[in-house]
């Protein structure tokens, strides 16, 4: 899961990148995948320490891109929701953790329900199918 959170933040923030008032949304996206991390380590190996430079690198690699432009402000206030929905999330309990699991597919959906695919620019893929191969690889 270590390989999957580093390479999620890594593929996604570096697909986003917008500055405005209080956090950009790069740091908005990358802080919810933080928060993910950091919740999600009392349920074992998967969820590995996001580090303090790992964070500053996939925010700066997200604005550096210059892909999240096409972005509105619903879709600005859907991933900054997302950071606030990881935010709220229940730190994982080893004896129990469905509750975390629904908890993070919960801020998952939201999100892929809330943005539009203009905002996260794809070839192939929407953000809709993007979040769902992260969900079924994840569990």
């Amino acid at each position: 899961m270590k390989k999957f959170m580093r390479g999620l933040c890594a593929a996604m923030a570096a697909s986003m990148v917008l500055t405005g008032c209080g956090n950009s949304v790069c740091e908005d996206f990358v802080d919810a995948f933080v928060n993910i991390s950091e919740k999600g380590q009392a349920c074992g190996d998967d969820f590995g320490t996001i580090t303090d430079s790992e964070r500053d690198e996939a925010i700066d690699e997200c604005k550096e891109e210059e892909t999240f432009d096409d972005c509105s402000s619903d879709d600005r206030k859907a991933i900054a929701d997302f950071r606030e929905c990881t935010s709220d999330m229940p730190t994982c309990n080893a004896n129990d953790p469905e509750a975390f699991q629904a908890a993070y597919l919960g801020c998952l959906f939201s999100l892929s329900a809330a943005v539009s695919d203009e905002c996260f620019p794809t070839t192939s893929e929407s953000i809709r199918r993007k979040i769902a191969s992260m969900t079924t690889s994840h569990y």
